[in-house]
């Protein structure tokens, strides 16, 4: 029998999926597909908008609804100039000035989560899309900064002087229904001098449910139901797609496994329903673009 460390007693050489530190490398997770609070990619800013109070003067109606809580994502090793959590969060005002978050707790902490410590005191509701003040606010003028969602995708484009190869893309979703009404797409695309620099989807892959994932991922590991989780997560290692490099937009394309942009995205604008999470994690060297 064979004892050498690395290998089975069968002399089989083991193997392992780990990060490595050799070169620059990051890890990206996307928007949760089953909650349209966090899709930030592709959201609308909106800037001072004007808010009417109710009749008792403590709860402000948006515009919108499915307002960005930028605190509740999981931003991984997300490198500096790729997304930037403070150009999505709300910002309220009163008067023109801007509430301290401290006593607001939009910023998910929990030292400010005693109601009418303070007379500015406020909650969001981010799916209905309103500001719920403990005190009344009259005759205050109050506006607010926000962004809204809009469509299910997280798109990854390197920067003009980087090129990104993926080394691993895990996807990690919890659902009690097999048939998903919503499928979810892989889309590996090109937009360059060859496409008249528009997007052009050179592959789409869909996943219509777990029958999909199963017959065109790879196995996976189950985390059992713990927390807030009332079920099972999946985690899926999507290992075809590992090797693919990504190029600046604009670049031409001249060899295989290369592309201009990757996007995984839901089909439909709607989220993901029957899970509480579905997100994909993309693991990645960055290296410096000089050409192929």
């Amino acid at each position: 029998m064979n004892s050498v460390p690395g290998y089975t007693p069968d002399g089989i050489l083991k193997s392992a999926s780990f990060k490595s530190f050799e070169q620059p490398s990051f890890t990206l997770v996307s928007i949760n597909y089953s909650d349209k609070c966090t899709w930030w990619h592709g959201s609308t800013r909106v800037i001072g908008e004007s808010l009417n109070p109710d009749s008792f003067g403590t709860t402000y109606d948006l515009n919108n609804s499915d307002i960005i809580k930028i605190y509740s994502l999981t931003d991984g090793e997300n490198p500096q100039g790729i997304y930037t959590p403070s150009d999505y969060k709300v910002i309220v005002y009163k008067n023109g000035a801007p509430i301290d978050k401290e006593y607001g707790y939009e910023n998910g902490s929990t030292a400010a989560n005693t109601t009418g410590s303070h007379p500015d005191s406020y909650t969001i509701d981010y799916s209905s899309g309103s500001i719920h003040f403990d005190n009344d606010q009259r005759p205050a003028s109050i506006t607010v900064d926000y962004s809204h969602a809009n469509t299910g995708v997280f798109r990854l484009e390197t920067p003009a002087n980087k090129k990104w190869r993926i080394s691993h893309i895990e996807l990690q979703f919890s659902v009690s229904i097999d048939e998903w009404p919503n499928p979810i797409q892989f889309i590996l695309g090109a937009n360059n001098q060859l496409t008249g620099f528009s997007d052009y989807p050179a592959q789409i892959r869909t996943y219509r449910g777990m029958h999909d994932i199963v017959n065109m991922a790879n196995i996976g590991n189950t985390v059992p139901a713990s927390g807030i989780f009332t079920a099972d997560i999946y985690q899926i290692p999507f290992n075809y797609l590992s090797g693919f490099t990504i190029i600046p937009m604009g670049e031409n394309i001249t060899t295989t496994n290369t592309m201009n942009y990757m996007e995984l995205k839901l089909k439909y604008n709607l989220p993901l329903s029957g899970s509480q999470i579905s997100t994909a994690s993309f693991y990645i060297f960055e290296e410096d673009y000089s050409g192929i």
